[in-house]
């Protein structure tokens, strides 16, 4: 799949990245989790946001510059960047 994959709205692109979270932190509960949820909150350093960031795009079969998401704060603010990737 590409970037200019069409049909991928921004809540199926949050609901990738809440699985691959729950995939990833083992500690964290279903209930913490939602577009507001803060990735620190959530205990994710750097390395811990940047794999969040690779299984989610892998997960997508997207191919961005992963630099573009390093100023997510949140889920949701990550799921907005990523759906900008997927749609052309």
């Amino acid at each position: 799949m590409t970037a200019a994959m069409g049909g991928i709205t921004r809540d199926k692109v949050l609901a990738v990245i809440e699985e691959q979270l729950l995939l990833a932190v083992v500690d964290v509960a279903p209930t913490a989790i939602g577009p507001e949820a803060e990735l620190a909150a959530l205990g994710l350093d750097s390395i811990d946001r940047m794999d969040l960031v690779v299984a989610t795009v892998e997960a997508l079969g997207i191919d961005p510059p992963l630099h573009l998401f390093g100023s997510a704060r949140s889920l949701g603010e990550l799921a907005t960047l990523v759906h900008q990737q997927v749609t052309p």
